[in-house]
């Protein structure tokens, strides 16, 4: 029989592998492999206001930071110099209003951290601000105790 946490790690490994072999990640490493930094860039600023207009549907904005997250992760280790573009924006999802904002933030920022390896400690003050408080904002929320 298998355990719920083993059974949840299974379905994110195949989340994953999904994502991975996504047609936006074929993109993605189709113009790093070409040496198209400037697409990447633009692909990164455009999902980057997808999800940083607060104007933008909720499902534009999470469809932004799971598009993030594929970029990442098509980019994987070579990730380094857009370190800097992917947080710059993604750091501010943490202090949305919007629970689910904020949670496919914290997934794309796993992805990326996952991927950049030891690339991510450069920007752990950052990172750590960020996280803190989602931490203390949900301390203070009454509905998200029920999570905990």
């Amino acid at each position: 029989m298998t355990s719920r946490s083993t059974l949840t790690s299974d379905i994110y490994v195949h989340v994953f592998e999904k994502l991975n072999d996504s047609l936006f990640c074929r993109l993605v490493r189709e113009c790093h492999q070409q040496g198209d930094e400037r697409r990447i860039g633009q692909i990164i600023d455009q999902l980057s206001d997808m999800f940083s207009s607060i104007t933008n549907a909720l499902h534009v904005r999470n469809g932004g930071l799971i598009g993030l997250a594929g970029t990442a992760i098509a980019l994987g280790a070579d990730i380094s110099p857009y370190m800097e573009r992917f947080l710059e924006s993604l750091l501010v999802c943490f202090s949305d209003p919007e629970n689910r904002v904020r949670y496919f933030a914290a997934e794309c920022l796993y992805n990326i951290a996952k991927v950049s390896k030891g690339e991510v400690l450069v920007y752990f003050n950052p990172i750590f601000d960020a996280l803190s408080k989602v931490g203390c904002s949900i301390l203070f929320d009454d509905s998200a105790l029920r999570f905990l």
